[in-house]
């Protein structure tokens, strides 16, 4: 007879798997049970819980569309504005470094159906030739020409969240320049 083997050692020869369905797992009366990942991924995250102003905890979406995200700031074009609504009108900012300065950027915007998206760009502090705003249809975008030689970020703020949809060279004559209004 071979020697009777602990559970620990049991469980240490079982393979390591990174796509599973089911998860071992015991009831509250210590009963043995599968329950699949998707169920198991609600549960933990009811026990984690969303986080607030006074709680940590998972992000919801629509709270992470508000927090600013930190992007790199070069060579690259941003979506900050999505499919914007009719009548919707946000305030967005942009928080970057043109070398040892700090630049500021508020672009502010509203879709009227007669007229289509309307936006108003108001740049504080130093204004930057690396960073241009453009419209697409109901879409804002911006765009990073800044080198990578050195690292550069920017912080943007933006009710509709940030999404990396290319480089510089996918503006074309369909994208419209927002231009600073005094």
């Amino acid at each position: 007879m071979g020697a009777i083997k602990t559970m620990k050692e049991v469980e240490s020869a079982l393979p390591q798997k990174k796509e599973i369905n089911y998860v071992r797992a015991l009831d509250k009366d210590r009963n043995p049970i599968l329950i699949n990942k998707e169920d198991l991924a609600q549960v933990v995250g009811e026990l984690i819980g969303t986080t607030t102003i006074e709680k940590a905890g998972l992000l919801s979406p629509d709270l992470f569309k508000v927090y600013p995200h930190f992007v790199n700031a070069y060579d690259s074009v941003y979506k900050i504005a999505d499919n914007v609504t009719d009548w919707y009108r946000a305030p967005i900012a942009v928080l970057c470094n043109d070398s040892a300065d700090t630049c500021m950027d508020f672009l502010s915007f509203i879709y009227i159906p007669d007229t289509g998206l309307a936006a108003s760009l108001k740049r504080i502090l130093k204004k930057p030739l690396q960073v241009k705003y453009y419209i697409k249809g109901r879409d804002l975008f911006v765009s990073f020409t800044f080198n990578n030689e050195l690292p550069n970020h920017a912080y943007i703020l933006s009710p509709y969240g940030v999404q990396l949809v290319g480089t510089p060279d996918i503006i074309d004559d369909s994208f419209t320049e927002i231009t600073e209004t005094l």
